[in-house]
């Protein structure tokens, strides 16, 4: 559809915003101003400034009235209507700001009043036949937008600079054949094979910036096998295994110099089923995706296939356009780009490294760690549907052209000169609204002169253009092409790419004998799909009074992962030349646990437990067949002579490695000093929301809420503090509770405490 500012925005009086300035407009005794034209063109945030000013610090109010017929009926919870909702089915849902309204459910009574939607208005109105005191705002609801999901900004294109930057040699490491052959492992006929990457090879792990992964993974497509790299034993956490304790204070680690690691995890489903209501939701509730229009062409006969000419952006009467006759496309296979997305991921990698640590507690370690997924997992793969150059078939048509009519249309016929077609632009959408604000005394006189007017520039609508009529019908014979080898300079085929794209994420790991971990991912498995998403709009629920963003409530999942030791290269043979030494090292290795004991004391509380746990996990070592066996000795002289060959000693287990929690980076702990109380009111509204979903937190803390710049759905460097993302984090506690079970007296007393915790970090008791 063809899209272009072309109208004024047409006149949308408010009588509300004198209930505005009513609430916090400025005392004063001089004159007011004379009326002036329109002032330029506001956002919505700065409409907002210039009538609350410095009258009240919140910019998230309430700022409409909704008017009454004085003799209109009781608006009451048995009668009132649904309006609009996002899929966390709070049933006070508004686009904007200017879509929430302050209403008298009794007409009569004006000390009575309630907080309501424009959508939610509308129905009752419509429904009880009170239509003439609020058309402006009847109006106005009719041309709301649906809720809508929000996507993050998608990383595409900085990964497919990156890679060109890599192409040039201006960033990454190649990593060594000897040290990856060694450690990595890939299945036969894997997509990470060395031989299918370009040059210069697969690049050393942190050897340059990748992107963070935000995109939402359906939990059927992550991977089920992940192979692990893990060369400074971190999956050891506080324990000790085959290979000591895990090297945590490595700050420059160099993935070219140390021999791999690797393991292989899989995927592990929760075993607990998702909450009912929750699933209900999901079943019932499917996100409305906003679509481009296009163009429509009407005539009497359908046409054949081709496309048509953008005709002139002019309104009235034109001659018929040139509509392109085609070929039809060349049969050909289903196109991968669409596909591809749908496929479940068979096989990824996921590189841990000491000099990137994020954080520890009592009960795990976090680490900021490298994921290489398949590349059609984050960008969909190009497609292979057969391409038509436009380029190639306008000279072809400027040709046809020129030999039909002449050089300057001399030869044309006359029902092409004639101005048989119609091009009508409709506008679509919400059409920017001006606001005349009119003193309230002069209204009540009939004076309705504005003395400020204010006209929005966050316009909602959009324009189509349609034509009816004829149409001129060109014949091109300029053929298809495939998009992998073209025949025409225009098309450029795809570059070659790594099969593979690595990005970052969060890997969570447990102590030894610690279930937190697992019941963390447990919930993750069990929450809403809306609460990993980021929704349009925003949110009044109880007991707060001011609008909230639908901001994702928690990071998103990437799967909870264990180890398969059967299928592991290093779960093998130990090969021991002399015992003794080994013994020697043991020991040594015995003093240096010692002294991390030592300091697990000092650490946390939980540090003696989960330590000897690490012991305990290595005296329990399991001997498999082929334990420890003496040398016979050669028999001759009676003397024992020693082998030649490396004794094999034993077959012996790894030890303790952690599970991994995979989840989407969200920032750093949130200091509420630096919010301002728009801010402090939705970073307590996710505990409200939290909590309307049937969950109990358990652990309501500053260092569980994160905080980062945002919109999300910009690029990184657009983005800002001045409107940051927020996010609640740790579930290991967590628990949900359904209605009417024996559990909800308890769930009930969490949940007072866990909103009085989190309106006392933040100061917003007493909206």
């Amino acid at each position: 559809m063809f899209s272009f500012p072309r109208e004024e925005p047409r006149t949308f009086t408010a009588a509300d915003i004198i209930a505005i300035l009513k609430a916090y407009g400025r005392k004063s005794s001089s004159p007011h101003p004379q009326p002036k034209a329109p002032a330029a063109k506001l956002s919505s945030a700065e409409f907002i400034e210039s009538i609350l000013g410095s009258h009240t610090e919140r910019r998230r109010a309430i700022l409409r009235h909704w008017p009454r017929d004085p003799n209109g009926g009781v608006i009451k919870p048995e009668n009132s209507l649904p309006g609009k909702t996002a899929p966390n089915g709070i049933q006070l849902w508004g686009a904007t700001l200017f879509d929430f309204y302050r209403v008298h459910r009794i007409p009569s009574v004006e000390g009575l009043s309630t907080i309501s939607t424009g959508s939610k208005l509308m129905m009752w109105m419509k429904a009880n036949g009170e239509l003439n005191h609020a058309k402006d705002e009847i109006e106005w609801a009719e041309m709301e937008d649906e809720p809508a999901v929000i996507q993050p900004w998608s990383p595409r294109e900085a990964i497919e600079e990156m890679e060109e930057n890599i192409r040039l040699g201006k960033a990454g490491k190649p990593w060594p054949e000897d040290a990856l052959d060694k450690g990595k492992q890939v299945s036969t006929g894997s997509i990470f094979e060395r031989s299918n990457y370009p040059a210069p090879g697969p690049l050393a792990p942190f050897s340059y910036t990748a992107e963070r992964l935000t995109d939402l993974i359906p939990p059927e497509r992550l991977p089920r096998k992940v192979i692990v790299h893990d060369p400074w034993n971190l999956l050891a956490v506080r324990a000790r295994n085959r290979y000591g304790y895990a090297e945590r204070n490595v700050k420059d680690a160099d993935w070219t110099t140390k021999p791999d690691r690797t393991y292989t995890y899989k995927f592990k489903s929760s075993d607990k089923p998702r909450p009912p209501l929750t699933a209900e939701k999901l079943k019932n509730r499917i996100a409305p995706q906003l679509s481009q229009e296009k163009d429509n062409i009407h005539q009497e006969d359908p046409p054949p296939n081709g496309y048509l000419i953008r005709p002139p952006s002019v309104e009235g009467p034109i001659p018929p356009p040139i509509y392109v006759v085609h070929d039809p496309p060349p049969p050909h296979l289903l196109s991968k780009s669409n596909a591809a997305k749908q496929d479940p991921i068979e096989e990824a990698h996921l590189y841990l490294s000491p000099a990137h640590p994020i954080g520890s507690g009592n009960h795990s370690v976090v680490y900021e760690a490298e994921w290489e997924l398949p590349r059609s997992a984050i960008i969909p793969p190009p497609s292979t549907d057969p391409v038509l150059c436009r380029t190639c078939v306008q000279a072809d048509i400027d040709r046809t052209l020129k030999e039909l009519d002449g050089e300057h249309g001399e030869r044309m016929a006359a029902e092409w000169k004639e101005k048989t077609a119609k091009v009508t632009i409709v506008q679509v959408g919400r059409p920017q609204p001006i606001w005349d604000v009119i003193e309230e005394s002069d209204l009540k006189k009939g004076k309705t002169n504005a003395i400020r007017e204010f006209c929005l520039d966050d316009d909602k609508s959009c324009y189509r253009t349609e034509l009816e009529g004829r149409v001129r019908p060109i014949r091109t014979n300029v053929p298809w092409q495939d998009p992998m080898n073209p025949t025409c300079e225009h098309v450029k085929p795809p570059p070659e790419v790594p099969p593979t794209v690595r990005v970052r994420v969060v890997a969570k790991l447990s102590n030894y004998g610690d279930d937190h971990l697992k019941n963390e991912a447990d919930n993750y498995q069990m929450f809403a799909r809306h609460m990993f998403e980021t929704w349009s709009g925003l949110n009044v629920l109880p007991p707060m009074h001011d609008p909230v963003p639908l901001g994702a409530l928690v990071p998103r999942f990437y799967g909870y992962y264990v180890r398969q030791p059967e299928d592991d290269d290093d779960e093998g043979l130990v090969e021991d030349e002399g015992g003794d030494e080994e013994d020697e090292g043991g020991d040594e290795e015995d003093e240096g646990g010692d002294e991390e004991d030592e300091g697990g004391d000092e650490e946390d509380e939980g540090g003696d437990e989960e330590d000897e746990g690490g012991e305990e996990e290595d005296d329990k070592e399991e001997k498999l067949e082929g334990d420890e066996k003496e040398a016979k000795p050669e028999e001759g002289d009676g003397e024992k002579k020693p082998s030649k060959a490396p004794r094999v000693t034993k077959r012996e287990r790894i030890g303790y490695l952690s599970p991994i929690l995979l989840l989407e980076k969200c920032g750093t702990e949130v200091n509420p000093n630096e919010l301002t109380l728009d801010q402090r009111n939705e970073v307590t509204s996710f505990m409200y929301r939290f909590h309307f979903e049937g969950w109990a937190h358990c652990s309501v803390y500053l260092r569980n809420i994160l905080v980062q710049p945002g919109p999300l759905n910009v690029s990184p460097p657009q983005r800002s503090m001045k409107l940051p993302s927020f996010r609640i984090i740790d579930f290991g506690r967590s628990y949900h509770c359904d209605d009417g079970s024996e559990a909800s007296k308890e769930w009930t007393n969490d949940q007072r405490h866990e909103e009085n915790s989190v309106e006392r970090l933040f100061d917003t008791r007493g909206w």
